[in-house]
């Protein structure tokens, strides 16, 4: 058991003032940052009372857990470790500590004390930076630039570790930013490194529930995809209603669809249900992926056949089930169990509410009298074959 003491004259007006400031700052992060120190605990003698708090740390590898006088504050995985210049030599170290458990984040850069620059990540971030006189804000230096982006590694690193653990989204959280970045880090790069280094991490999950790089995945419109057919889509991204996670995305590059290749995906995909079909087709419609002249002949009739363009396609009557037509009347009518899927899907009742949804298919309300024209109409087209 080693103990030092160290004495502190202070020779200047206000350096006691100022030196207790910084000592109270000192809080359980430090503990992430340094692996010989165990325990912590400050005691402030005042005039008036005495102020003592007390942090422990226990490390299992990677992990850390942390009591603050007696009572659990919470868990982290910790990474990083020391960082060498390559042209100066010199050694820095950079620690991302990622809490596996609902911790409220410092959202301030650490140089073992809370510098004031912002750091708007769901993470403890420490690094040995060349800070001001002040020790708040960072020098515009070479070595501050190869740091910062030496912390952006580091926090790809937990990033890509964090991925499929928790919800899918964990990993690709890590680098979303909750805030903008401010100047100072932008004038270092570290911003720039961080995308950078984002666009080849496997974080972006799949509706295939695959992780993705940024090259190898596509977005569209919204933020449910559970209507897409994971084996024909498993290149598309899920969605996600998270401000800082759709902004973290549009900043990859991250492609769209193309509408004819959507379709041709479409066109060779075997339906396995009947529900499957309808959630395809109100995700179409609903969701504008691509135009609607595009949308493909999806709407079946009662024999499980397409109903193609240009066949006149009715909604069927309440009850019994209509027998089917000859191939030689352009008109059909949709498959019942269909139409009760697409009901489900759309949240509709009537069936002019469902007619109006499916308008992109022309699709008629079930009446006798243009049934019965239809069929007559193609009869006499027949006879004068």
């Amino acid at each position: 058991l080693f103990r030092s003491v160290v004495g502190m004259p202070f020779t200047r007006p206000g350096a006691y003032e100022n030196a207790m400031a910084q000592l109270m700052e000192m809080s359980y992060e430090l503990l992430l940052f340094t692996k010989a120190l165990e325990e912590l605990t400050i005691v402030n003698r005042g005039d008036d009372k005495t102020i003592e708090s007390c942090w422990k740390i226990a490390r299992n590898g990677s992990h850390a857990a942390l009591l603050k006088d007696g009572a659990a504050v919470g868990e982290w995985e910790v990474f990083g470790d020391a960082a060498k210049h390559p042209g100066t030599g010199q050694v820095y170290e950079v620690i991302v500590a990622v809490p596996t458990r609902q911790v409220t984040s410092p959202q301030t850069l650490f140089c073992y004390f809370p510098t004031d620059v912002p750091f708007p990540y769901p993470v403890v971030a420490h690094a040995t930076l060349e800070l001001q006189e002040n020790r708040k804000h960072l020098r515009g230096t070479d070595a501050n630039r190869f740091v910062l982006g030496e912390l952006a590694r580091v926090l790809g690193i937990a990033a890509e570790a964090a991925a499929g653990h928790g919800d899918k989204w964990s990993g690709a959280r890590i680098l979303a930013q909750s805030a903008p970045i401010t100047e100072e880090l932008q004038s270092l790069g570290f911003d720039s490194k961080l995308v950078a280094i984002a666009k080849e991490l496997r974080v972006l999950p799949s509706i295939a529930d695959r992780y993705l790089i940024a090259s190898e995945g596509f977005l569209i419109p919204g933020a449910d995809s559970h209507w897409l057919p994971s084996t024909a889509f498993g290149d598309i991204i899920s969605g996600t209603t998270e401000s800082p996670l759709i902004a973290f995305t549009a900043k990859l590059g991250i492609g769209t669809l193309e509408s004819t290749e959507f379709v041709r995906r479409i066109g060779s995909y075997s339906f396995k249900s009947i529900a499957e079909r309808a959630a395809l087709i109100c995700g179409l419609i609903s969701k504008i992926v691509i135009p609607q002249s595009l949308i493909p002949d999806l709407l079946i009739d009662d024999t499980g056949k397409a109903i193609t363009q240009g066949t006149r396609a009715f909604l069927p009557p309440e009850g019994d089930p209509i027998g089917g037509l000859p191939d030689w009347v352009q008109l059909r009518f949709i498959d019942s169990a269909l139409c009760n899927a697409l009901r489900a899907e759309f949240k509709v009742d009537r069936v002019r509410a469902l007619r109006e949804r499916l308008s992109a298919f022309a699709v008629q309300e079930y009446s006798l009298a243009p049934v019965i024209s239809e069929i007559i109409r193609a009869e006499i087209g027949r006879a004068h074959v």
